[in-house]
């Protein structure tokens, strides 16, 4: 018994030390310690060598059946009038079997709940990766944008200091009023380009009426002022 209570210490590593323990057990002293042995054998192995092991089993059972040991009882049955082939399929059914497929049905289902994690992971990673996708898209339609309004703009301010500097002796107040014009535009183009920033910054993006200024029209007053 003290032997078997360390074995469970590495069960989960070591299966097959238990069950060698609760066979010694079974053949110099009793065979309680085959159902949790085989109950542990259920829950970490699959496939053939658990068919062998409860073949085994079984004829270990069989060689100590001489010893009158029994687990089983049923209401209304006198097992002492069965002969020794019906007692030892009954104790081997109680001991052997349905411990080893409670412990299959155990393992089965852990398999499937790990299924459903692993599932469960690859479908957030995928909803992760395409969110990230979807950013990324979002981003570069608005790098398009800002190359095509800052584009503008910047072509524009260009156009108005050549118009400034092929007019420089026209007088202070028409250079005074290109600069104007100049100053607006940069800080028109200026406006344009914190907006395309805080747009990508900012998780929640404003909605256009929230805005002082949109860069896409919103009515026919936008599209007069735009023209």
């Amino acid at each position: 018994a003290a032997l078997a209570a360390a074995t469970t210490f590495v069960r989960q590593r070591f299966p097959y030390a238990l069950l060698v323990v609760a066979w010694v057990t079974t053949a110099f002293a009793t065979q309680v310690l085959l159902i949790p042995a085989l109950f542990n054998l259920g829950v970490r192995r699959k496939g053939r060598q658990g068919f062998l092991v409860i073949a085994m089993t079984f004829v270990l059972l069989g060689a100590v059946a001489a010893r009158g040991e029994r687990l089983v009882s049923v209401d209304g049955v006198d097992l002492e009038a069965w002969n020794s082939v019906g007692s030892w399929l009954l104790d081997s059914v109680v001991v052997v079997l349905v411990p080893y497929l409670v412990g299959n049905a155990i393992a089965a289902r852990r398999d499937l709940t790990d299924s459903y994690r692993i599932r469960a992971e690859h479908a957030e990673a995928e909803r992760s990766a395409r969110t990230a996708e979807a950013v990324l898209l979002e981003r570069a339609r608005i790098a398009r944008e800002a190359h095509d309004v800052l584009g503008h703009k910047l072509s524009l301010l260009t156009m108005q200091a050549g118009g400034l500097e092929l007019n420089a002796g026209a007088g202070a107040e028409v250079v005074e009023k290109q600069a104007q014009l100049i100053r607006r535009s940069a800080r028109a183009a200026l406006d344009d380009l914190r907006a395309i920033i805080g747009s990508i910054e900012t998780p929640d993006w404003p909605a256009p009426e929230s805005t002082d200024r949109s860069l896409v029209p919103q009515d026919i007053l936008g599209i007069e002022k735009l023209i």
